[in-house]
């Protein structure tokens, strides 16, 4: 209904109406998604989003819980291939919803394991690890993160032994297991006793870490 209320009609009815609009209404839509600030700009001179709901959610499948979805910030900056979304341009897909979950199921068990298929654009520049998966507020705030430093992969986990950042001491750090374009299988897996990384199905790397995960955060999003 537009242009008029109906509040106070019967169940599958629709009068009587009221609070009638005195004006002049061009023009109302209706999407199934949410809209970027660029796509906003798109409806209001008459187009229609260039995206739809499904091109801006990376879904949670794991059937665990209530699904924890994340939601790209800039759709036009990833391309969505055949099961894959490659990051064109700065942009993050971060979760929609307290993933108060993922804590509570590591705490639980003591243990975790990541995985991530994928294939890095390029190198970048060492010092800071550009994250591929993160469950974070910062660099220096952490439960969790994967990230890429150079051509290396850099591992952080919060637990008791280590400090805010998740950091090891010595950094966890995959030397060259990033140094070309290939496509790569990562794991990192932790039994409470040591962390360890798997590159395409191998052992390729194992480091003492100890400690619970009671001190993570549920507040982190995962981006």
């Amino acid at each position: 209904m537009i242009g008029a209320s109906a509040s106070g009609a019967s169940q599958g009815t629709a009068s009587p109406l009221s609070n009638y609009f005195d004006g002049r209404i061009d023009d109302v839509r209706v999407y199934d998604q949410w809209c970027s600030a660029d796509q906003v700009l798109s409806v209001m001179v008459g187009s229609d989003p260039a995206t739809r709901l499904s091109d801006t959610l990376v879904r949670d499948t794991g059937n665990y819980g209530t699904p924890l979805h994340l939601r790209i910030d800039n759709p036009a900056n990833v391309t969505w291939g055949t099961g894959t979304l490659r990051f064109d341009t700065p942009t993050v897909a971060r979760s929609l919803m307290d993933p108060g979950k993922i804590r509570t199921a590591m705490v639980d068990s003591g243990a975790f394991t990541l995985a991530a298929r994928f294939q890095r654009a390029g190198p970048v520049g060492s010092g800071s690890p550009s994250a591929i998966m993160a469950i974070a507020d910062s660099l220096s705030s952490a439960n969790l993160l994967l990230g890429q430093d150079s051509s290396d992969y850099e591992g952080r986990v919060r637990t008791g032994s280590t400090g805010f950042s998740g950091a090891l001491s010595p950094d966890f750090l995959g030397s060259d297991a990033l140094a070309s374009d290939d496509s790569i299988h990562l794991v990192l897996t932790y039994d409470g006793s040591a962390l360890r990384a798997f590159v395409d199905g191998k052992l390729h790397k194992s480091q003492v870490l100890t400690g619970d995960m009671t001190n993570w955060s549920s507040a982190m999003p995962v981006t």
